[in-house]
């Protein structure tokens, strides 16, 4: 039997090329990405012992490029939540704005709604650039968030 730890140069290379960035970004911010498989693992698995319902809001406090919150649009849209509630109810909060974009990017996409007006409006307003660590929930999105409808 193979050993699973014994793979290549070539394969760990490949492997992290989807979990970082650059060797910089990770000593500097210590930045790793979820895998998107594991992350619909994850929350699916807390979904199971979880009250939460789709109209709650689920705020990401660190979502790098929105591998979690891409399940949890997901979930929303299969639990019978309009696709404009689910994107008012889903927040998230990164210190580097190219994660942002590209979280915004990936729920725009994965709802198919990339050149809806108002879906961009909500991902701008609901997907921000900023420090969790410092700020809380608060600071960071109550001077941005959208009126109810």
């Amino acid at each position: 039997m193979d050993d699973p730890c014994d793979v290549g140069e070539e394969e760990i290379m490949s492997r992290n090329k989807q979990l970082t960035k650059s060797a910089s970004r990770v000593r500097n911010q210590g930045e790793v990405f979820t895998p998107i498989n594991f992350a619909m693992h994850i929350f699916q698995r807390w979904m199971k012992v979880s009250c939460r319902q789709p109209e709650d809001v689920f705020v990401d406090l660190q979502c790098g490029t929105g591998n979690l919150l891409k399940a949890v649009l997901l979930w929303k849209i299969e639990n019978n939540l309009s696709k404009e509630d689910a994107f008012r109810t889903i927040l998230g909060v990164d210190l580097l704005h190219d994660n942002v974009e590209d979280c915004r990017r990936q729920l725009l996409s994965t709802a198919g709604v990339e050149d809806v007006e108002l879906f961009r409006l909500l991902v701008t307003q609901n997907i921000i650039q900023g420090d969790s660590v410092k700020n809380t929930v608060d600071e960071l999105f109550c001077a941005n968030m959208l009126p109810e409808k």
